[in-house]
């Protein structure tokens, strides 16, 4: 694979990552001022 294939695929999963990360961390606050 090229580099500029590996860049893409790498960025993709940064900002997948990311998204991820956000809405855990939203999720586990949520719950923690709800008393949960």
């Amino acid at each position: 694979m090229g580099g500029l294939v590996v860049a893409i695929i790498g960025g993709a999963m940064a900002v997948f990552m990311a998204g991820i990360g956000s809405s855990i961390g939203v999720g586990l606050a949520g719950q923690a001022a709800n008393g949960v």
